[in-house]
């Protein structure tokens, strides 16, 4: 039973609430405005201050003034609250470009990440090498250092390693690599 007398009492107090917003104007708003540019609105109540001027119901129905067109006394009256609103709003707006920001690039970050296959990342690898070629050496993984096989991998751009020498690179996988009859998994050195 209490439940039922908190929804009616719920249920007649919501329109006063809703029709509280428009209030009497205040000292500076009288009930007929006349602006700087020269229109005139009668029976004036104000409705809200909000961060680029007020916003007015009147005989005619509803507008919004920029600061700028009030009387000075009325712009004096309202030039606190109008600045308080417009600080409010700037902190919003830039908190709300923060968070943009910061979603664009986690969103970057992720699709980035999605989009480069495992293969393709670096890997750290310790490699000896079987073979010098011109464009790179051919080389094994050292089985130590890893639960792979030893497998051969061709890594493109390597000079000066002599055959036998063990080394350690952090290589990108870069397709494959065809000399005569071999077919190689080809790297490349990691910048």
């Amino acid at each position: 039973m209490k439940t039922i007398h908190r929804i009616f009492a719920l249920l007649v107090l919501i329109p006063d609430i809703a029709f509280a917003q428009t209030s009497p104007p205040p000292p500076a708003l009288k009930a007929v405005l006349k602006t700087l540019d020269g229109k005139i609105y009668t029976d004036v109540k104000l409705i809200e201050v909000e961060a680029d001027g007020i916003r007015i119901a009147h005989a005619a129905g509803v507008a919004k003034l920029p600061l700028e067109m009030l009387p000075e006394e009325a712009r004096k009256s309202f030039a606190d609250e109008v600045a308080k609103k417009a600080a409010m709003q700037a902190t919003i707006e830039a908190s709300r470009r923060g968070e943009q920001e910061r979603l664009a690039t986690e969103k970057e970050m992720s699709t980035s990440q999605a989009s480069t296959p495992a293969l393709w990342r670096p890997e750290s690898m310790k490699l000896v090498v079987l073979e010098v070629r011109p464009d790179g050496v051919v080389a094994k993984r050292d089985v130590r250092d890893s639960a792979m096989a030893a497998l051969p991998v061709f890594v493109e751009g390597v000079k000066g390693k002599p055959k036998g020498q063990m080394w350690s690179a952090r290589i990108i996988r870069a397709g494959t690599w065809r000399h005569e009859s071999r077919t190689l998994p080809k790297y490349r050195l990691a910048r």
